[in-house]
């Protein structure tokens, strides 16, 4: 009897180390939205929510354009009210004089969405789709460029015109693994531990070719 309660002792003992090392990892790991993030020459973090709470709902309304405003009213979603999260990753171009301009973004939103009216939204202007683990990816034209954008959770959306499919496939293929506290890119995992604990909004960049 007194081996099976030290047996049972030392099983709850164990358990609650697992639990603790797993707390503990989570916090001290990045945020999953920048986890998800491609591989890039930079990384730019805000967390909404929390600023607006520092600021107490005292941000401004941002102007927007015609066709950003007819997105917001067509799904119902206006991100100075309903974004939580932003993490947004800068890729080089090549050529900073070619038609992609000297810079791409691929970012992860993480907020209120309303996944059907945004669907609707992207069936109705979309160029062209594809289908990617199981996740549809909708291509927009905007300015010359070609924007991708796909819904992967009830919460979030990643975006991207980088030039080919590879960066957004990149955030798709990240999904799988975002429950891994230290999973993302080579540029956060090396320098993520320089950031200020529990800062609203951060930013780091490499100084070499893009990993």
């Amino acid at each position: 009897m007194l081996r099976r309660t030290r047996r049972t002792i030392w099983i709850v003992a164990a358990v609650a180390l697992l639990l603790a090392a797993a707390i503990y990892l989570r916090f001290k790991a990045p945020p999953e939205a920048a986890r998800l993030l491609p591989e890039s020459d930079g990384i730019i973090y805000v967390n909404l929510g929390q600023l607006r709470t520092l600021l107490h709902n005292g941000l401004r309304p941002v102007a927007h354009s015609p066709e950003y405003q007819s997105l917001i009213d067509a799904i119902g979603n206006d991100p100075e009210r309903d974004l939580d999260e932003i993490a947004v990753a800068v890729h080089r171009m090549d050529n900073p004089n070619g038609p992609n301009g000297p810079v791409a973004y691929s970012m992860v939103l993480v907020g209120k969405v309303d996944g059907k009216a945004l669907a609707r939204y992207l069936d109705a202007h979309a160029a062209g789709k594809e289908v990617y683990d199981g996740h549809t990816i909708y291509s927009l034209l905007s300015e010359g460029r070609t924007v991708r954008v796909a819904q992967i959770g009830y919460d979030t959306v990643v975006t991207s015109n980088f030039p080919d499919t590879e960066k957004i496939h990149s955030m798709l293929d990240r999904h799988r693994t975002a429950a891994l506290p230290f999973s993302g890119s080579t540029l956060l995992a090396e320098h993520y531990s320089e950031m200020p604990i529990l800062s609203v909004a951060w930013g780091m960049g490499a100084t070499g070719p893009e990993r």
